[in-house]
């Protein structure tokens, strides 16, 4: 596989919201435009928005990290791979905003080459296995953990 990952991304979309519940997450929109993603997400709740106002959301954005990676020579390993999902937080301010703003503590999911060549064609349905392990704190916090798939 070349090492453009610009192409793999160009594949599948890059912003992803999803409504968090006690129980699961719910994919709400996914698209290659921040704002598409986010007229999409209001539209799919639209016939009960009210009841969702001032709700949790999640906003994963996936990220070509290959440079920074490849550029990483401090041995720590803290870009762990070419490919990041990051999450931020948001809610529904009212019938039609949405509100994102950046998650605190470790908020990325890298996905490692191996992990990209292997499941090239189902990166985009990973969004809900992503967003789980955030939700119920299966995904490490630490700044100094990596997440990795």
């Amino acid at each position: 596989m070349a090492e453009n990952y610009d192409t793999v991304i160009d594949k599948v979309d890059k912003y992803y919201y999803l409504i968090v519940t006690t129980k699961k997450a719910v994919l709400l929109s996914s698209s290659d435009s921040l704002s598409e993603a986010k007229k999409l997400a209001i539209e799919k709740l639209e016939p009960n928005i009210d009841k969702f106002i001032g709700k949790k959301l999640l906003l994963l954005k996936l990220v070509n990290t290959y440079d920074k990676y490849k550029k990483d020579k401090s041995g720590l390993g803290l870009i762990a791979g070419p490919i990041c999902f990051e999450i931020l937080g948001g809610s529904i301010d009212n019938k039609k905003k949405i509100t994102s703003q950046k998650e605190t503590g470790n908020n990325k999911y890298y996905l490692s080459k191996k992990y990209i060549k292997q499941n090239i064609n189902n990166i985009s349905k990973d969004v809900k296995k992503i967003s789980k392990k955030y939700i119920y704190n299966l995904f490490n916090q630490s700044i100094m953990k990596i997440n990795i798939m």
